[in-house]
């Protein structure tokens, strides 16, 4: 609720259709559904705010003309409002701080994760140079609960990303791990470490591996809940 007293709704139109007319045919629809909630919204003095509103039409990959035709027009969508505001369509969106694009790959996940868990790393770097005096295991703590916390943010929904997507936080942790174990190149001591011996002076497992047992322990849990929805989940 703004200074006004009015309340803020995200709206988000999820259209995955394979033709030109179905992904214009959802559109209709969208707007048709917008048109009958400003009703209700106009009777409770709720406001849409089209300014942080987006509009994503997921698809699968383009592999024919048909596809390709279909694709464009789903990138030149645009929504419109009855106030008259509009949207159009995006490549790339973000959600609850999970970003993804239009076939729903979280490349640009990773990508931004990378950029923020960097600017963590800038910000707690001086706690981790070797004139500090803090001990190891200090050193690591501070890995695991301030920079790894990062990149493992809602791992369960981009935990199947690819293989380079995955290297891209495995060697970002390394980089850590390198700092934090005083295993880092140094021009006064030009000795290389493998990254096997990294992960034996730190004693943690790999990111990969370390998410792999966190999203069994998850799935796990799920498995045995009590709402049978939860536990379709896991089928």
């Amino acid at each position: 609720m703004n200074e006004n007293g009015q309340r803020n709704f995200f709206v988000e139109i999820y259209s995955c259709k394979s033709t030109i007319r179905d992904v214009k045919a959802g559109v209709a629809q969208g707007e048709a559904h917008i048109s009958r909630l400003y009703v209700y919204y106009q009777k409770w003095g709720i406001r849409i705010n089209t300014s942080k509103s987006e509009l994503v039409s997921f698809r699968r990959p383009v592999t024919n003309n048909s596809r390709c035709r279909s694709a464009a027009v789903a990138r030149n969508l645009v929504l419109t409002f009855p106030d008259g505001s509009r949207i159009r369509a995006k490549k790339n969106a973000k959600y609850l701080e999970i970003h993804f694009n239009d076939l729903l790959c979280f490349n640009p996940h990773s990508k931004a994760v990378i950029t923020k868990a960097n600017i963590a790393l800038y910000r707690v770097h001086p706690l981790l140079k070797k004139k500090t005096g803090l001990s190891k295991p200090t050193k690591l703590l501070i890995y695991k609960q301030l920079l790894r916390p990062v990149i493992t943010y809602s791992f369960p929904i981009w935990f199947t990303i690819s293989k380079n997507a995955m290297e891209k936080f495995k060697v970002f942790e390394k980089k850590i791990l390198r700092i934090c174990t005083n295993l880092q190149f140094d021009r006064k001591r030009p000795k290389h470490y493998s990254n096997r011996r990294v992960y034996e002076e730190a004693e943690i497992k790999p990111l990969d591996q370390f998410l792999a047992q966190a999203a069994s322990k998850i799935i796990t849990k799920v498995a045995s809940h009590p709402n049978q929805l939860m536990r379709r989940m896991t089928n």
